[in-house]
Parts: C-alpha cells; sequence; structure tokens
C-alpha cells in the first residue's frame, strides 16, 4: 500500500513538473500556448487533439495544420505558440483586440495575414516571408513596417491606421495599396510597378513627397492622394518642394499680377519687415506688414517685374510680383 501511494505521488509530482514547464521550455513533443483564449479556440477548431486546457498542444498537430488558419475575434492577447505553425499559408487573427504584437517569421509559407480591427496591435514581424502577397492592417495601432523582405507583396491595405512610413520600393510585384487615413509623413513608391499600382494616401495631412519612379507616369492619375502631397523622383526634389510649401506658408500675394493695391497675407504672429525690390536690386518701397491680411498700396510702382521679401528675426523669404 505505502508502495503504491509513493508511487502515485511520483506520478501526480511527474505530471505536476511536466504541466510546470509551460509557460517556458515545453515537453518534448509539446508547444507552450499560455493564452488560454488562443488555446481554447485552437481546441474549438480541433487544432488541440487532447482538447484540455493546460497550456500547451502536441506540436504534431500544430504541424498537421495546413491552409488557412482563423480565428477572428477569440480575445487572443498573446500568440505564443504560434510559431509551431509551420504549414499554414494563411492567417486570420482579425478583431483580437487585445493583441499587441505579431511575430510571423517562423511561418514562412504564409501567404495572407489578416489584422483588420486588431486596435491594439502595435508591432507586425513579417521578415523574410518570401511567399507573403497579402497584409491587413486596418485599423491597428502600427506606426511602422518592414516590408523589404516580401518580394511578392501583391497587397498592403493599413487604411485607418496610424503609419507614420512606409517603404515599398522593395516590393515590386504590388499592385493594391490603401494607406487612407494616417499619420504618414512619407511613403516611398519606387518600385518600377507605379503603371500597374492602384493606390491612395487621402488624409494625410503631413504628407507632402510621395516618391515614385516617374512623375509623369499617367496612371499616378488615377491615385487618390491629399491636395498637399505631390509626387516626386529623389529626395532633392522634395527637399525643393518642401522649402516651397514652408515659404508659401509664411505670405502669399494676391492678386498678382497686381495694380494699383496689392494684399499680403501673412500666418507670421509678429510684425514684419517688407521690403520690395526692382530687377536691379534696389529697394523701391518698405512696409511692415502683421498677421493676417495687410492691404499695400503699389500704385508709385512701374509696370515691371519685382521682388517682394518678408524678413524675420529667423529668416527671409522672396517672391515675384508683377505690377500691371
Amino acid at each position: 500500500m505505502k508502495k503504491t501511494t509513493y508511487l502515485l505521488a511520483i506520478f501526480i509530482a511527474f505530471q505536476s513538473l511536466t504541466f510546470a514547464q509551460c509557460p517556458g521550455i515545453p515537453a518534448i513533443g509539446y508547444t507552450c500556448v499560455p493564452d488560454a483564449a488562443f488555446e481554447q479556440a485552437l481546441i474549438d477548431f480541433n487544432y488541440d487533439t487532447e482538447a484540455i486546457l493546460d497550456g500547451r498542444i502536441l506540436t504534431a498537430d500544430a504541424l498537421a495544420a495546413t491552409g488557412s488558419l482563423g480565428l477572428p475575434n477569440k480575445g487572443i492577447t498573446d500568440l505564443t505558440g504560434l510559431e509551431a505553425f509551420l504549414n499554414i499559408d494563411a492567417l486570420n487573427l482579425s478583431y483580437n483586440t487585445g493583441l499587441t504584437t505579431a511575430n510571423l517569421t517562423a511561418n514562412v509559407n504564409v501567404k495572407d495575414v489578416n489584422f483588420e480591427g486588431c486596435t491594439g496591435l502595435s508591432s507586425l514581424t513579417v521578415t523574410g516571408l518570401t511567399a507573403l502577397e497579402n497584409i491587413n492592417v486596418y485599423g491597428t495601432i502600427i506606426t511602422t513596417i518592414d516590408l523589404s523582405t516580401n518580394p511578392a507583396l501583391l497587397l498592403f491595405n493599413a487604411q485607418n491606421a496610424t503609419l507614420t512610413s512606409i517603404d515599398l520600393s522593395a516590393n515590386s510585384a504590388v499592385t493594391n495599396v490603401n494607406l487612407r487615413n494616417n499619420d504618414l509623413t512619407s511613403v516611398d513608391m519606387r518600385n518600377g510597378n507605379n503603371a500597374n499600382t492602384v493606390f491612395r494616401s487621402d488624409f494625410n495631412g503631413s504628407l507632402t513627397c510621395i516618391f515614385v519612379d516617374d512623375a509623369t507616369e499617367p496612371n499616378l492619375g488615377a491615385w487618390i492622394i491629399d491636395g498637399g502631397s505631390t509626387f516626386v523622383e529623389t529626395e532633392p526634389a522634395c527637399a525643393t518642394l518642401s522649402l516651397e510649401k514652408a515659404n508659401t506658408s509664411v505670405f502669399s500675394i494676391f492678386p498678382n499680377p497686381a495694380k494699383g493695391v496689392v494684399t499680403i497675407s501673412s500666418n507670421l504672429e509678429e510684425n514684419t519687415r517688407l521690403g520690395v525690390y526692382d530687377i536691379t536690386g534696389k529697394l523701391v518701397l518698405t512696409n511692415t506688414i502683421s498677421f493676417g491680411n495687410n492691404s499695400i498700396n503699389i500704385a508709385s510702382l512701374s509696370s515691371g517685374v519685382y521682388l517682394m521679401r518678408v524678413t524675420t528675426s529667423t529668416k527671409t523669404v522672396t517672391k515675384k510680383l508683377v505690377v500691371n
């Protein structure tokens, strides 16, 4: 009797030790799945044949899974264990709002990933997934994603996310890009396939430059962009454009050409010195302007081209004025 009790105690201790290995180093033949919601979803869809909520699954069960692994809206917050699903080719984890990170580098056969509505997702790693064709991160809070090692990418949907920059220059196969309503300041689409791409990046108020292969490409006319965005081919062209827009924001002249009176609209809070110079560089008129619209009498100026210069404590901005 004592011997039986002793052996039973050893067995229970062994079982407890084995269970305690997850999370941590799992027992041979097992993969840890510490998120109870994730494991329960695997049980519900027959991916965990033991059907016991014990923080682990048979690795053989994970390897047996093929096709699409679809677990949308299951309350999953931790994807530990997903790395064992080496033979799936699609993954749908949409509307698991508690997910914050997802690393898919082990899932080398995946072609399609869907994280739409994962409102807590701030990081998605897809490095090295050379077969990956479709990515949907609609409604996430991802600010940046590295797609430089995904040459097969066809579709990237990041509408209503929080991207600040995106570089698709390595994705020569991409044909559909949706970046609507993000926080973008930089987009690089110099991938050689602009002529075949459907693209939109409207509602990105801080996006000045969209880098493209050829700014005269006819298909760019169908791309949906903000009025403040411009297609450019090089970084110097972007720098020049940004400077021009910055200067435009300092002050504007209307009408131009003008006669008799011109209005100067200033965006500067401080009173600012205004000078008008003829084509020889001679100062022919001075004034002081303030924030808002300022009427300047130019009746004394002969017809011709002049330079109107606004000088502040930190910058000087010059624009052309034509007097009729």
